[in-house]
């Protein structure tokens, strides 16, 4: 496990993508259905894809990814077992969408985002997967990673 952990890499992120689905709408990531800049829009009004890139909603999804996992020394890194913010990370994309004034892409997002049942659902599935890989996370991705690192320190 030597070197740096990517996250998920929605969000625009350097080396990473954002999605633009058929109606201009620009998403993190087709599987996050929440958007704040339509393409067509955007360069209506001068705009390019940094306006995009530069969008809060983008900037909140990069600065999450950043504090996770994106670039940190592999020892530091979160569970990558369950990286997704929007399915893994549901309460954390949830606060992101809410804080930024994203809009539902297409009606299923919009029923999504109003079913009580839907979000604590995902929370409690997130909460759980991330419960039952962290053991494993620990024990054969971080653990060995730490001794690995202990050993060049003492030598």
């Amino acid at each position: 496990m030597k070197g740096k952990y990517n996250t998920v890499i929605s969000g625009g992120r350097p080396g990473g993508y954002f999605y633009i689905d058929w109606n201009g709408n620009c998403l993190p990531c087709a599987f996050n259905p929440y958007t704040v800049d339509n393409i067509k829009q955007v360069y209506q009004e001068g705009g390019d894809l940094n306006t995009v890139l530069m969008n809060p909603f983008f900037q909140a999804i990069r600065k999450w990814q950043g504090e996770y996992s994106y670039m940190k020394p592999a020892r530091e890194v979160g569970n990558q077992i369950v990286p997704c913010i929007s399915k893994d990370h549901h309460r954390e994309a949830r606060k992101i969408v809410d804080a930024t004034g994203a809009k539902p892409a297409d009606q299923e997002a919009e029923e999504a985002l109003k079913d009580l049942s839907y979000y604590k659902g995902l929370v409690a599935y997130g909460d759980e997967a991330d419960r039952l890989t962290s053991p494993i996370w620990e024990k054969e991705y971080i653990g060995p990673e730490r001794m690995r690192v202990e050993k060049e320190k003492a030598a």
